[in-house]
């Protein structure tokens, strides 16, 4: 009985019956008998304090059915009574907690038989859980159980009493909850490994808000958490709930404390078992899948086990082989005493094939297996290197390869780093610049040995190749640590990482002073060349101004002069003064051109040369002159510069005579690449597309222009005055 008021009112009511009983059948004598007998039920029944009730009680009723009753005929029916309470009493307790015992073994027993039966969590889950509340009387249970790494228990599965309405939304809540650490009444009992009860689900916010939300609805107000004990860890815990509330709570006494105690660490024992067996299956497959060599051998040096790989590594077929091949035979290199002395020996060793006997390289691990402190088995992990020592070879192969041709070609390689701004650099690359390859070279140190006059160029291309994420391309002088002088030639791109910003510059470098020594002897010859052709030139130039002026010219002048001798005696005489005309003004024409012809001052400057040229051909007109020089002048090719004027005369002359313009321009520019030469008039233009038949005057421009290698451009329309440009390129300057 659970009523306190119940279990005393029995011993009013046994009493009052017994009392009945002895009146009403006359058995005055029997009433020692009956009070005894509703003393020993009310005891039994109701426990040890109404028992001690019933038995006072029951003196008096005695003494009221034998009437005659004196105190020393009542000292020993009460001490009868009281005893037979305290055995009555002792039996009792006894008897229930035999029955507890019982009941807790059986539990135990059960569960026990479920943990055995299953060979899954998932399958043995459900069933512990209805096992769990059938022994407890609890209605709802779920487990909880921690992830691998330690941060989070999850629910795994869940049960509920079929009496329990409403527990199916709560089951589907509950299914893969997770709780931290100190969250709730799971997290706590989880971090404390302590039983722990909330009185009120609500109160005590003892659940997720889920969970507590649906437990609620179900009608559950009640709930204990034990935690799922393995040693010292506890890998979960076990929740339970009842819709006992605090008017009419469920026993959670001493006993049930203890049982569940013991639950908890059956279940926690379980789930590590199960986890250490996933952990020796999952190790297991992966030694059985592993394409490396692991095996395990006794003390002795006997294989006990070998893994498929290892076997196909050294030619062994099934255990048989495994275990007739001494462990010695397959390691060349005996490092077994190594190993049992420290425990541990790691390298480079080799495997000896078994059928062929070659040596297989390998990256070898050998340790000792322990039990009780004590060392009982050797484990031994071999990688095959033979196919990184085929790619090493190679790659070997390929960089001294790669560094022969680099030093043929004298090319060497690099690397900037952005951030740091280290220059990785190739042995060509350091023999380039004369320092040893050991050097760290920073940017300072590669500025340092950049030639003065060319180091701001040098830098501030690098600086805005890292900018501008562009490519590079840059000539320059280097200064050795002997110091000589070299020209290389820097050729690079830039490696963008993620962001799209600069990681770093990667490029070559090459060494171009033979090359520029090559170009410059080139040059001086051809140079040489143009100079001993140029005076070639002169020379048949005043061959052939000493030809015309001693022939041509004096033929024209006689002819003039006896024409002017006869103009006297011819009439009319027109027709002869024109004859005289055209006779002077041939004469004065090849007069211009033996002038031009010995002219020694348009090889020396063509700015010089184009002026006393313009002044001629200006001269006795209204036209306005102007001439303009641009850039920083140099010297052209001797060769060139009498082209140059020859061509520019032809475009005065066509400006003179034809393009009726009021001003006239003469530009030279001196440019990177070449020098620009553009006379310009604002005359009334022509068409450019072609010359008029029978004047050669444009066609023959275009000739002079290609025998320097130039380019001659006409850019003019009508009413919109003229420009002649010529370009003289590099090769001419």
């Amino acid at each position: 009985m659970r009523s306190a008021v119940a279990r005393y009112a029995l011993a009013v009511v046994s009493l009052a019956a017994a009392l009945a009983v002895s009146l009403l059948g006359q058995r005055h004598d029997d009433a020692l008998a009956l009070c005894l007998a509703a003393v020993v039920l009310t005891t039994w029944l109701g426990g040890l304090g109404p028992g001690v009730v019933a038995a006072l009680l029951g003196i008096g009723v005695v003494d009221y059915a034998m009437g005659d009753y004196t105190v020393r005929d009542a000292a020993p029916h009460a001490v009868l009574l009281l005893v037979s309470v305290v055995i009555v009493g002792w039996a009792r307790d006894e008897l229930t907690e035999r029955r507890r015992s019982e009941k807790q073994l059986a539990g135990q027993y059960a569960i026990a038989r479920i943990i055995s039966q299953s060979t899954t969590w998932t399958e043995a889950a459900p069933r512990l859980l209805a096992a769990i509340g059938r022994i407890t009387g609890w209605e709802w249970a779920a487990l909880f159980t921690a992830d691998r790494d330690g941060l989070k228990v999850k629910c795994r599965a869940v049960w509920h009493d079929d009496s329990l309405h409403g527990a199916d939304a709560l089951d589907a809540v509950s299914r893969g909850t997770l709780v931290g650490r100190e969250e709730g009444l799971i997290g706590r009992v989880w971090n404390e490994s302590a039983i722990a009860v909330a009185r009120d689900l609500v109160a005590d916010n003892a659940l997720p808000s889920p969970m507590a939300s649906a437990a609620q609805l179900a009608g559950l107000a009640t709930a204990a958490a034990v935690p799922l004990r393995a040693g010292r860890e506890t890998l979960g815990v076990l929740v339970l709930m009842s819709r006992a509330s605090g008017a009419n709570p469920l026993p959670f006494d001493a006993r049930q404390t203890e049982t569940l105690s013991v639950l908890g660490e059956q279940i926690g024992q379980f789930t590590f078992r199960r986890r250490v067996e996933q952990d020796r299956e999952s190790l297991a497959s992966l030694v059985q899948n592993s394409s490396d060599f692991v095996g395990i051998a006794s003390l002795a040096g006997a294989w006990m086990f070998i893994n498929p790989a290892g076997q196909r590594l050294v030619g062994l077929d099934g255990d048989a082989d495994v275990r007739a091949s001494p462990m010695r035979t397959l390691l060349v290199e005996d490092v077994i005493p190594a190993v049992l002395e420290h425990g541990y020996w790691s390298g480079d060793a080799h495997l000896r094939h078994t059928r062929t006997g070659a040596v297989v390289p390998v990256l070898q691990h050998i340790f000792t297996i322990t039990a009780l402190d004590r060392p009982v088995a050797l484990a031994v992990i071999g990688r095959d290197l033979t196919d990184i020592e085929r790619q090493n070879e190679q790659l070997r192969r390929n960089e001294t390869y790669l560094a022969e041709a680099q030093r043929l070609s004298q090319t060497g390689s690099w690397a900037l780093k952005v951030p740091s701004g280290v220059r990785q650099w190739s042995r060509e690359s350091f023999r380039i610049f004369g320092i040893d390859p050991g050097t760290v070279v920073t940017r300072d140190v590669f500025e340092r040995f950049v030639h003065p006059s060319d180091r701001a160029r040098v830098m501030q291309t690098l600086d805005r190749a890292i900018d501008e994420r562009t490519g590079l391309d840059i000539t320059y002088r280097i200064v050795r640590p002997d110091g000589s002088v070299r020209y290389a030639q820097s050729v690079g791109r830039p490696i963008l990482n993620a962001a799209g910003e600069v990681e770093e510059l990667v490029g070559v470098v090459m060494d171009v002073t033979d090359r520029k020594r090559a170009a410059r002897a080139l040059r001086r010859a051809r140079e040489r060349a143009l100079t001993a052709r140029f005076a070639a030139m002169l020379d048949e130039r005043a061959r052939v101004a000493r030809e015309i002026h001693d022939s041509l010219l004096q033929g024209v002048t006689g002819i003039a002069l006896q024409l002017r001798a006869m103009l006297p005696h011819v009439t009319p005489a027109d027709t002869l003064h024109r004859i005289v005309e055209l006779a002077d003004r041939t004469s004065h024409e090849a007069r211009r051109a033996i002038w031009d012809l010995r002219s020694p001052s348009i090889a020396d400057d063509i700015i010089g040369a184009l002026e006393d040229a313009a002044r001629r051909h200006l001269a006795g007109t209204s036209l306005a002159y102007r001439m303009t020089v641009t850039g920083r002048p140099r010297a052209l090719s001797p060769a060139v510069i009498p082209v140059a004027v020859r061509i520019m005369e032809e475009g005065l002359t066509n400006a003179v005579k034809h393009a009726t313009a009021t001003s006239i321009w003469l530009t030279v520019a001196y440019e990177r690449r070449l020098v620009r030469i553009t006379l310009a008039d604002d005359g009334h233009g022509f068409d450019v597309t072609g010359a008029r038949e029978g004047h050669w005057g444009i066609v023959g421009m275009h000739e002079r222009a290609d025998e320097i290698g130039g380019r001659l451009h006409f850019r003019s329309t009508p009413e919109s005055g003229t420009e002649v440009v010529l370009e003289i390129s590099r090769r001419g300057v």
